[in-house]
């Protein structure tokens, strides 16, 4: 299967989103910008950096972005947008794994 760096990217912009929701700022930046960078430079090079970067931001353990979930603002599950940011999440899980 072919990758299709829109869709890649698109993915990517949304789950920047979906991480400022959460509180992620810097995480979500990182994510947008390599976004866009890679819309820029669709390079063989390029897209090996940006599923390091991903399978990295992974990488966090106990508490880590497949621990994480979508709150509302009085803290309660957003079941809406989590399972969004639970599709997206498993979407960039199998761009790293090269599904």
């Amino acid at each position: 299967m072919e990758l299709d760096i829109n869709i890649l990217t698109l993915d990517m912009l949304r789950f920047s989103e979906l991480l400022r929701l959460m509180n992620k700022f810097a995480l979500a930046q990182n994510y947008e910008s390599l976004a866009v960078d890679l819309r820029a430079d669709a390079s063989p090079q390029a897209v090996k950096d940006v599923r390091e970067f991903i399978l990295d931001s992974f990488r966090g353990g106990m508490g880590g972005l497949t621990d994480l979930y979508v709150q509302k603002k009085d803290g309660s599950l957003d079941e809406v947008l989590n399972a969004e940011y639970e599709r997206v999440l498993q979407k960039l899980t199998d761009f790293v794994n090269g599904v």
